[in-house]
C-alpha cells in the first residue's frame, strides 16, 4: 500500500479507501481492522492513532490540530477496540 511507503503504520486488515485524503501519512497509526472510508479527510499535524476496529465514516473530517499551545501531547487517539455485543470481533 502506498501509505506504508510514506511511513503510515497499518495493522492487519486495516482498510483505507483510495479516495481518503491523509495529510501526513508518516504520522498515521491504524490498529487491526481500522477503516478510513471514502472521501474522509484526515488532517494530522500531530500523530493520529486510530484504534482497533474503529471506523472513520464517509466524508468525515478528522482534525488532529489544536490551538492550545500548552498541550504538549504528540498523539491524538480515535476510537477504542470495539466491544459491542453486535460486533463480530468481541
Amino acid at each position: 500500500m502506498l501509505l506504508r511507503l510514506f511511513g503510515a503504520q497499518l495493522g492487519p486488515n486495516a482498510k483505507i479507501y483510495p479516495t481518503a485524503r491523509i495529510w501526513a501519512p508518516w504520522k498515521l497509526i491504524c490498529d487491526e481492522a481500522a477503516a478510513i472510508a471514502e472521501d474522509a479527510i484526515i488532517y494530522n499535524p500531530a500523530t493520529l492513532h486510530i484504534g482497533s476496529h474503529a471506523i472513520v465514516s464517509q466524508q468525515a473530517y478528522i482534525c488532529g490540530a489544536t490551538h492550545d499551545y500548552e498541550d504538549r501531547s504528540e498523539e491524538r487517539r480515535v476510537g477504542k477496540e470495539c466491544r459491542s455485543r453486535w460486533s463480530p470481533y468481541h
